[in-house]
């Protein structure tokens, strides 16, 4: 429920609610070997986009006598959680030289929102909440063995672009006989490993944006 995952009450009254679980894997693997050379190459690539919305729009009124049960509350709640795996590796051979390849790469941009609106009565608490978590592995890896050369190169790419947003709207008006509560939570744990036994990289990049009001 996520009154409880919020550590606050049941809630009694009107709720909207929006939720979302995203789970993707993708595992990309080359391997070759040749007499005198061998090539391999190979990319596990995650690309989305998510957009979880829960809204109350600007023309809605929600109680509009304003005679509710004792303790009736309001609640918007927005959740999203992505789980993503990515691996890409490569591993080739040859008598003479071998060439190997691999890169993981996830690209996520998020949206999350909970946003009320309009004209709301309540008898009890107001609550507008948005969750967002993520936690994602990419692993690029790479070998290359020859009897002249061996070169390898592996990375792994992450790009995150994350916005998680609980609002009242511009203009809404709000009566609660209780609290009224805005609150907006992302988590996020990532494990990103680019290995290889020539040369390996690894690229991280976040832009996170809280935003209650």
């Amino acid at each position: 429920q996520p009154e409880e995952e919020m550590g606050l009450p049941f809630v009694h009254g009107v709720s909207v609610t929006a939720t979302n679980q995203t789970d993707a894997v993708v595992v990309a693997a080359a391997g070759a070997g040749g007499g005198k050379a061998g090539v391999a190459g190979s990319a596990g690539v995650i690309v989305m986009n998510e957009t979880t919305r829960a809204v109350v729009g600007s023309g809605a009124t929600l109680n509009a006598l304003d005679n509710g049960a004792a303790g009736q509350g309001i609640n918007v709640f927005a959740d999203s959680n992505s789980t993503l795996f990515a691996l890409g590796a490569g591993v080739a051979g040859g008598g003479k030289v071998g060439l190997g390849a691999g890169v993981g790469v996830v690209v996520l941009d998020k949206l999350t929102e909970a946003s009320l609106g309009g004209t709301a009565f309540a008898q009890g608490n107001v609550r507008v909440q948005a969750l967002s978590d993520e936690r994602a592995i990419i692993i690029g890896a790479a070998a290359g063995g020859g009897g002249a050369a061996g070169i390898a190169g592996g990375a792994a790419v992450n790009v995150f672009t994350l916005t998680t947003r609980a609002q009242i709207g511009a203009g809404a008006s709000i009566d609660a006989d209780g609290s009224v509560v805005v609150a907006a939570d992302d988590q996020t744990q990532l494990d990103v490993v680019g290995g290889s036994i020539s040369g390996a990289g690894g690229l991280l990049h976040i832009e996170k944006c809280l935003i209650t009001g």
